[in-house]
């Protein structure tokens, strides 16, 4: 299943392309919707996709906190969010998807169970935040026993913490763009590219930058430099956008938001 993800890479290096990562939260635009929409994205240019398993969300911007609540309002849950999945690998056997989610997900659904769940469904590879190192610890031990990816998160500024979190390390390592909440202040392209640049001393995965990047221009700027960017709050701002006034997918929704995708992915590719 990991094998998806490296495939990937090794194809976006050959192409000379920054790959896109579209983030979407599990069950957008509706729960009948959310599949197809997800297949769209893959075929507009989404290169990964991330999908969010619904939780509070508090370490996301408004938009994504938004989608969240939509979401959970939905009955979405991460079961839900797994049988998906597992719909979605039946229809696309290629493009690797990776679950992000929040540490209430682990402790409710259970470590084991749920990187057993998560590898049978065809996921590649998970990210979690607000949990703590024992979970993490647990979960990575749990996810390598059924090739499901662990991403480690570079978090700060250390390069003694970043080894400690990169050690071991598989898939790829996600590059925060911006510190703080998902769609708040957009991150310095400049601070992002020195921070690719020493993290490429110190791993040969592949580096996925996000948190923060919203624009074509600035996943035009991070191109060069990061394997691939990945963004959230613009996908969650489109299908926001897309609702009617009952709060139901209008008809060109997943068409605006695949635009988007096909904007950002154009953006990728590098000069050569």
């Amino acid at each position: 299943m990991t094998g998806r993800l490296q495939t990937r890479f090794r194809a976006l290096a050959a192409e000379r392309r920054c790959g896109l990562a579209a983030f979407v939260t599990a069950g957008e635009p509706a729960p009948d919707a959310a599949v197809a929409l997800w297949l769209q994205l893959a075929r507009a240019g989404a290169d990964i996709l991330e999908i969010g398993f619904p939780a509070d969300a508090w370490l996301d911007g408004p938009a994504i906190q938004a989608a969240h609540r939509r979401a959970k309002a939905r009955g979405i849950d991460a079961s839900r969010t797994l049988a998906d999945v597992a719909a979605f690998r039946r229809r696309d056997a290629v493009t690797p998807v990776v679950l992000m989610g929040y540490g209430e997900t682990l402790r409710s659904y259970g470590i084991g169970t749920l990187a057993e769940d998560a590898g049978q469904a065809g996921a590649d590879a998970m990210l979690f935040i607000a949990s703590s190192p024992d979970e993490l610890a647990q979960l990575d031990r749990a996810a390598r026993a059924h090739d499901v990816a662990l991403i480690r998160v570079a978090f700060g500024e250390e390069e003694a913490k970043w080894r400690e979190q990169v050690d071991g390390a598989r898939g790829f390592v996600y590059v925060p763009a911006a510190m703080g909440a998902t769609g708040g202040a957009a991150p310095t392209v400049e601070t992002v590219v020195v921070r690719l640049a020493r993290l490429r001393t110190l791993t040969p995965l592949p580096l996925l930058a996000g948190f923060g990047v919203r624009t074509p221009e600035m996943f035009a700027a991070l191109a060069p430099h990061a394997d691939a960017v990945a963004v959230g709050t613009a996908f969650a701002r489109e299908i926001e956008a897309g609702f009617d006034a009952a709060g139901q997918p209008t008809a060109d929704l997943a068409g605006r938001v695949c635009a988007l995708a096909r904007r950002l992915s154009a953006a990728g590719v590098r000069s050569r």
